[in-house]
């Protein structure tokens, strides 16, 4: 079967949402395409399409994002959307794509592509596209006990509030891989989302900003803490833990659960105040040019839930 493969235009834009709704029986609208892939302040991502005749049957996107690492600024891809029409599987029309996709990158000089691969799509990204595994992610579910802290926390409404270099002074303290944050990539992640709420929060006191979390309720059965950046400060741990136990309370959640690999952070939490329940998700690496010491190694990340663009 002669399968074409074409470069994205503005014009492909309505097969590729009827795909979308082909393929996974549900409806990816028009305002989230642009907002994820036209207004990403990252840039443009790369998108290859593949037609039967005039039949769109197959579709690859990765986004590009930045990863920090110290002072040093690493341009990657993140590997977003992957599907084919059923009607056409078992044809290699993904690989096929995928392969299409990391060539361009190459040449354009990203380093990496990075993604989250469920377990329908981790045998492809691994045996066919040379992805390896870094992780399957754990979802670590916190305990109800309360503790002190002296610390203030507010509502985030814009994250210009945010001190202009705090996210990078904290992720530069990390000394880990880090895709970038910064106000304008906060605010366009979670406040510009047309179909997502995010509940955003600030820790203060007097002067003093201790970082940010970023809440988001899941089919209304639990809160995921979704992202964070804090000082390393057991006060700023405790305001952030306490504060959203009592938002699930509120909220009538029973369960808060989120992502972590930080080591001060676990060291914290400890084993008596978490469950650990790992998840089909898995954070897989490929390389698209030379070697990058360290990065193949889970505990040079700092990883959360935003990471992900199912969360």
């Amino acid at each position: 079967m002669d399968v074409s493969i074409v470069d994205y235009k503005p014009k492909f834009k309505p097969l590729i949402l009827n795909l979308f709704k082909k393929t996974f029986n549900k409806d990816m609208t028009e305002q989230y395409w642009n907002w994820r892939f036209e207004n990403n302040p990252f840039g443009k991502p790369i998108i290859k399409l593949a037609f039967y005749e005039d039949q769109l049957v197959g579709n690859y996107i990765a986004n590009p994002v930045q990863l920090i690492h110290g002072k040093k600024s690493i341009p990657v891809l993140h590997s977003m959307t992957t599907m084919t029409d059923p009607d056409f599987s078992g044809l290699g029309i993904s690989s096929n794509l995928a392969n299409q996709v990391y060539k361009m990158g190459k040449n354009l000089g990203f380093k990496a592509v990075i993604g989250y691969a469920n377990s329908k799509s981790h045998d492809m990204f691994i045996k066919k596209l040379g992805f390896f595994d870094l992780k399957t992610m754990n979802e670590l579910i916190i305990n109800n006990s309360q503790t002190t802290s002296k610390l203030i926390v507010e509502e985030i409404f814009d994250f210009n509030e945010v001190p202009k270099n705090f996210c990078f002074n904290i992720i530069n303290s990390f000394e880990k891989f880090t895709i970038k944050r910064d106000n304008n990539i906060q605010n366009w992640r979670f406040k510009s989302n047309p179909e997502n709420k995010y509940h955003c929060f600030k820790i203060v006191d007097d002067d003093e900003f201790y970082g940010y979390f970023v809440l988001k309720i899941y089919n209304g059965i639990k809160c995921h803490i979704v992202d964070f950046l804090l000082k390393d400060d057991i006060d700023c741990y405790n305001s952030m833990l306490n504060f959203s136990k009592l938002f699930c309370k509120k909220s009538n959640l029973d369960t808060l659960t989120l992502w972590t690999n930080y080591e001060n952070f676990l060291d914290f939490l400890n084993l008596k105040s978490i469950n650990i329940v790992p998840q089909e998700t898995y954070f897989i690496l490929k390389m698209l040019n030379e070697p990058i010491n360290n990065l193949k190694d889970f505990k040079n990340w700092y990883v959360t839930m935003s990471d992900s663009d199912v969360y």
